[in-house]
């Protein structure tokens, strides 16, 4: 998961004899967008779930991977204050029963909260 920058292609490489099938990569411009690609191509739209957490920072994310994963949902990113325009279209796409928000209004904002209310 990640572009050449975050995973190098020789690291692809190196995973092939680790399997019978392929090797591939999922990426986007930036996290939001990856995760958003990550999303797309695992779920589709009407899930019962999607969680949110912060972009910026990964242990509220990896705590959520678990939960969404058990309910069969994603996981996508956020900024503190802002939805980013990968998450919003994945969102719209995915048209959740609800989502949860992981962490608190100094992690992620009430304002994005609110925001996400309509998706």
């Amino acid at each position: 998961v990640g572009g050449p920058a975050v995973v190098s292609d020789g690291v692809l490489d190196a995973l092939r004899p680790y399997t019978a099938g392929g090797v591939v990569r999922q990426a986007g411009a930036n996290r939001y967008a990856t995760a958003a690609a990550i999303s797309a191509g695992a779920f589709s739209p009407g899930v019962s779930v999607a969680y949110v957490a912060l972009g910026t920072n990964f242990p509220d994310a990896l705590a959520a991977a678990a939960a969404a994963g058990h309910l069969d949902g994603p996981l996508l990113l956020v900024t503190t204050s802002t939805i980013p325009i990968e998450t919003a279209a994945e969102l719209t796409r995915l048209r959740p029963g609800r989502i949860v928000v992981v962490g608190g209004p100094a992690v992620v904002s009430d304002g994005v909260l609110d925001a996400l209310r309509p998706y």
